[in-house]
């Protein structure tokens, strides 16, 4: 980092660590002074300097006095020398493989001043660095010119360059794919001109559902706001992961994705399934307009198979495959939504040996979810809180998709041309949201009652879009008919959730997946409820009542959807410019 062009530090490093320590160590600090930092849970930190080779500075260290005094003497160092991404992340990798509690949360943060530099330690194809100055005499002021491999230099430039960008949203996402996409917080921040290039910062934050990406300019204020952001975040996380106090309990073994991506031909308890039928299986209850209510099975089906090990983990769940299944011949449609001629049936068998249980599933694959908590698997309500909330957000949605309805249909009206008018109709249902419903049943498994939340699983690229922290994010460059941005449709459906309430609630912790032809499938939100009288039966950890809506308002930016809805933000707060 170079020198003298942050005002009121002495250099770019200076400002980095000072910000560090006022507004990320000492609020954390405070916590601990005032006797709550045992409360929520402890915290370690490990620092990592990019240069040509990674060096770590603090290797899980506690946030104490002790590491207070050591970002102070920090202070008054600067970087030197290249700022090499790729043996940074091997060393966060390294770092994060130490954790041993496989419920413990990470937040990475990734800060640079520029691109990687990686590129001019590599060779090309032909074994030549080409990226290294030639050893010749050159004018004062003048450049030695780059080492040519003998055929398209520029070209072997370029490919190199490409590759280490590659790598590095490679090691971003297999952060995620080892630690978990759910448990892992991954922010990059480009600090540093407004003419530099931070693509690849900003791309790396868009490997992970939970990240984001920071342009800041070479302005202290800026760098003070993302480590107070920070700081939210980390409290947060804090007091959702430990601040509850509650017992957490063994989930059991990790599936192999292999396996996952497969459709079960017959399902037994040989095979790894836990299969509920008769008095094992007490109930099926779900929301239905408003009430939780008894729900039938589907047709055909006479239980339900989870299997014994989990595929995914979050803070407060993990999620395991399932499928309601059936015991007896069963006959069923292979093409249940084709047109009456084009239907065939196949008859399948499950054997009832008695002593392996064989089933065959019946319907499409779900997605159980179970908490990782001991006094949760006690009753039914950590899951009610859940459907409750998911039931509300649908509720919501039905009223924007209705809005959405009435502007496509408006704006196609309006056009003289019936060609406009298919266009709009037809695009149309890429802008609607739609949350997935979900169903709680009663078990009793090995002899104890237990609870178990299953939903359709999603099929698609699974994006999320905010979180319940103020966090949303832009992930794609793609747009719908009339330059409408598709990442702008879940952040302006928030908004538009706040604005219907009156200011009631706010749906945020949006993720799932998108398609042109349904639009946006989403499950698991979170909502904000602006007044203690608006909160519903069932309290959630995620619901951070008014203060989590400020947080979405502090990073929302309107977009044109936002202004064609009429939606207007809360007096007091204007929207940031910023876009995690």
């Amino acid at each position: 980092m170079r020198r003298n062009d942050v005002p009121g530090f002495p250099t770019r490093t200076s400002a980095v660590y000072d910000c560090i320590l006022r507004e990320f160590l000492e609020p954390q600090l405070s916590l601990t002074r005032a006797g709550r930092g045992r409360s929520l849970g402890n915290v370690v930190l490990s620092l990592v300097h990019m240069s040509t080779q990674s060096t770590v500075k603090l290797r899980r260290v506690p946030l104490n006095e002790e590491t207070s005094q050591h970002f102070e003497r920090l202070t008054q160092s600067y970087a030197r020398d290249h700022g090499n991404y790729l043996p940074a992340l091997e060393t966060v990798d390294e770092l994060l493989a130490e954790t041993r509690d496989e419920a413990a949360q990470m937040i990475v943060m990734f800060l640079s001043d520029g691109e990687p530099s990686d590129h001019v330690f590599r060779t090309c194809i032909h074994g030549v660095n080409v990226w290294k100055t030639q050893n010749v005499q050159v004018p004062p002021g003048s450049r030695p010119p780059l080492i040519s491999c003998g055929r398209s230099a520029w070209r072997c430039r370029n490919d190199i360059k490409r590759q280490i960008q590659l790598d590095c949203y490679d090691r971003v996402a297999s952060l995620g794919d080892k630690f978990g996409r759910d448990r892992i917080r991954f922010y990059t921040v480009g600090f540093g001109p407004a003419d530099e290039d931070f693509e690849v910062l900003q791309r790396m934050s868009g490997m992970l559902p939970q990240s984001g990406f920071q342009k800041l300019g070479l302005k202290a204020n800026l760098l003070i706001s993302v480590f107070s952001s920070l700081t939210s975040t980390l409290t947060s996380v804090r007091e959702d992961s430990a601040g509850h106090g509650m017992t957490l309990r063994q989930a059991g073994p990790r599936e192999s994705s292999d396996s996952f991506q497969e459709r079960p031909r017959v399902i037994t308890r040989l095979g790894g399934w836990n299969i509920y039928e008769g008095k094992n299986l007490v109930s099926k209850k779900g929301y239905v307009d408003g009430r939780y209510v008894e729900l039938p099975l589907r047709e055909g089906a006479t239980g339900l198979a989870v299997f014994e090990d989990w595929f995914d983990q979050g803070s407060e769940r993990a999620t395991y495959r399932c499928f309601e299944v059936a015991r007896e011949y069963y006959l069923m449609p292979a093409y249940p939504f084709a047109p009456p001629h084009m239907q065939r049936s196949e008859i399948t068998h499950a054997s009832k040996t008695q002593d392996n249980h064989e089933c065959i599933a019946v319907g499409l694959q779900m997605v159980a979810k179970q908490s990782l908590f001991e006094e949760e698997m006690l009753n039914d309500h950590f899951h009610r809180s859940m459907a409750e909330t998911q039931f509300e957000a649908q509720r919501l949605s039905t009223l924007f998709n209705e809005r959405i309805q009435r502007i496509v249909e408006a704006k196609a009206v309006a056009s003289s041309s019936s060609a406009a008018f298919d266009f709009a109709h037809s695009d149309a249902s890429a802008f609607l949201v739609t949350f997935i419903p979900c169903s709680i049943y009663h078990v009793n498994h090995r002899s104890k009652p237990q609870w178990i939340l299953a939903e359709s699983f999603l099929d698609g690229c699974f994006v999320k879009w905010n979180n319940n922290g103020g966090a949303c994010k832009k992930v794609t460059n793609a747009f719908l008919g009339d330059g409408y941005a598709v990442d702008d449709i879940p952040q302006t459906f928030s908004h538009f959730s706040w604005s219907v309430t009156d200011g009631d609630a706010l749906v945020c912790d949006l993720q799932g997946v998108w398609n042109k032809l349904d639009g946006f499938m989403l499950t698991d939100p979170a909502i904000h409820y602006g007044k203690p009288e608006a909160k519903k039966r069932f309290k959630r950890r995620t619901d951070k009542g008014p203060q989590g809506i400020r947080e979405f308002f502090a990073s929302h930016v309107c977009s044109r959807l936002c202004r064609e809805l009429g939606l207007k933000a809360p007096d007091g707060l204007s929207s940031a410019n910023a876009v995690f």
